[in-house]
């Protein structure tokens, strides 16, 4: 019992090993060597309905602003919420 535990903790340990390693994952795409991905013209479509009080609805022209950086708006936010719990 404990040589077969010993078995499949180290396959496992072996396994994570495997997948950890950078650059042994997926190839990457051809053509992707430091290439800038430009932001779409147009937002992507969904399935689902928008909700009218998303950020994204009421505030469309923000997020459509070519300046607009995602993470900035994340900043903003946390900066706001630790404000509110002191």
């Amino acid at each position: 019992m404990t040589m077969m535990l010993f078995v499949c903790v180290s396959m496992l340990l072996a396994a994570c090993v495997e997948f950890m390693v950078p650059n042994r994952g997926e190839p990457e795409p051809e053509g992707s060597d430091d290439m800038q991905r430009e932001p779409a013209s147009e937002p992507l479509t969904s399935r689902y309905p928008m909700n009218n009080r998303s950020l994204a609805h009421v505030y469309a022209d923000v997020f459509a602003d070519p300046m607009f950086k995602v993470e900035g708006m994340m900043v903003w936010m946390y900066h706001r919420c630790e404000g509110r719990k002191h």
